[in-house]
């Protein structure tokens, strides 16, 4: 371009020295010039120019995939997982081991989420295993999982929520998940985290949830205490209007917590409540 830049100047100085009758001429042969330095230097920059000018509606999967594991740029990556993601082979085996890969094992916490969210959308018990790992990867080490950051981690709890609500009543009970979702109520610090995790757990007609639940109703965020409330209600069928002792008295006399579980009680009607996402304070 600084080649077009000299030579244009020096055929601009010359058009204006143009005088008489060969004047109009002399200025179109110059401004000929003048496209043919443009158009030359255009295709030069062009042809030298590395990457692949294809649109993205010409890549393969397996072009996507590529991109996802191995481009040196997190943006690059990111943009092959989410190809992938929108691609014919979007829910295929192998596409869910690339989202894992990446999930656990990308270094950039966007790429990660990308992978995660193609995971959430799929919602295939496959991917559990992973989102329960990186959920706790910033308390519990793990063989190839970076630890992550709460962005990350709200992703996982999110996977693990979509598998949960997908399976509905059926949802598999196993103890390893369900004490990672436990311990995350207990321990975890990110509030979006915390309230996708007591979501989920309304799920699980598991007998060591209700107590964390009920202990979450003593917390000063409302947020948290309403997600607790309602998957009590999910898993019992009776609602005890957040009163942590009034919960731990019923569920000390039960022997059978689960039995209504599914009904709504009387004088609970979750749609009419303002929704705890409105209470929701994400970070300034």
């Amino acid at each position: 371009m600084r080649f077009f830049e000299s030579n244009r100047r020096a055929i601009g100085h010359r058009m204006l020295a143009l005088k008489g009758k060969h004047g109009t001429r002399l200025r179109a042969s110059c401004l000929l010039a003048c496209f043919i330095v443009v158009a030359g230097s255009l295709a030069c920059n062009k042809s030298s120019r590395k990457g692949d000018w294809r649109p993205d509606s010409m890549r393969s999967s397996d072009e996507w995939m590529k991109m996802a594991l191995e481009s040196p740029q997190p943006n690059e990556r990111r943009r092959g997982v989410v190809g992938l993601s929108e691609s014919r082979d979007a829910t295929s085996d192998w596409a869910l081991k690339v989202y894992d890969t990446v999930a656990r094992s990308d270094v950039d916490a966007s790429v990660r989420s990308a992978a995660l969210r193609a995971m959430e959308r799929i919602a295939d018990p496959q991917s559990q295993a992973t989102a329960t790992a990186v959920l706790q990867s910033k308390r519990k080490s793990s063989d190839g999982i970076i630890p992550a950051p709460a962005s990350v981690r709200w992703g996982a709890a999110r996977v693990l929520h979509a598998i949960a609500a997908k399976s509905g009543t059926q949802a598999d009970s196993n103890a390893t998940l369900v004490a990672a979702l436990v311990d995350a109520v207990r321990s975890e610090t990110d509030q979006r985290v915390r309230l996708t995790v007591i979501d989920t757990l309304g799920f699980y007609r598991d007998r060591s949830v209700p107590p964390v639940l009920v202990d979450a109703l003593e917390e000063e965020d409302f947020a948290v205490r309403r997600a607790a409330e309602t998957s009590l209600v999910a898993l019992t069928g009776v609602t005890h209007n957040y009163d942590a002792k009034a919960w731990r008295a019923w569920l000390a006399k039960t022997s059978d917590p689960f039995a209504s579980a599914g009904q709504s009680p009387d004088g609970w009607n979750d749609n009419d409540e303002k929704p705890k996402w409105d209470w929701l304070q994400l970070p300034g």
